[in-house]
């Protein structure tokens, strides 16, 4: 079973990377469109806190509210999404420490994306995957689609 989740967290990998850098929503594309996105962090998301929100997700020690609240969405069920991928992720080698954030980008003063090297327990090389985060009122938050992309990781080793 752990192979099959290692292959699902490889999948999602490339499907993320060339995702992320293939496809934007509207509002992404009116603001980065034609430019490459800064590494200045003035006011944005840094990598120690990245870093910080990322693991806390991962930990399956985290209560899904807690969870949930670390998550851009009025959807509070994303909370239990995300503690039942954590703690499945754990089960198969996936533990938060695995997750380690290489580089923060800003893409203007409310959207930044974390290169995220993962770490499997299965395979002989990390994997670098994009996640979105998003400033709300003041507080950085992992966006609904990288959440999405986390909990898909869980959903993909479940169906296999």
């Amino acid at each position: 079973m752990n192979l099959r989740f290692a292959g699902a967290v490889t999948a999602l990998a490339a499907v993320a990377l060339f995702g992320a850098v293939g496809c934007s929503n509207s509002e992404e594309a009116s603001d980065t469109a034609g430019t490459t996105p800064s590494v200045v962090q003035t006011q944005g998301l840094e990598s120690a806190k990245a870093q910080e929100i990322l693991r806390t997700l991962l930990d399956p020690a985290t209560t899904p509210q807690a969870a949930a609240a670390l998550v851009d969405s009025t959807d509070a069920s994303w909370g239990e999404k995300v503690h039942g991928f954590a703690q499945s992720a754990s089960r198969g080698g996936y533990t938060p420490d695995k997750f380690t954030v290489k580089s923060v980008a800003a893409q203007g003063a409310d959207k930044a994306v974390a290169q995220v090297e993962v770490a499997s327990p299965h395979a002989p090389g990390p994997v670098t995957v994009p996640y979105t985060f998003n400033q709300v009122n003041g507080t950085w938050k992992l966006s609904a689609e990288s959440a999405e992309a986390l909990v898909g990781m869980g959903a993909a080793h479940s169906h296999h």
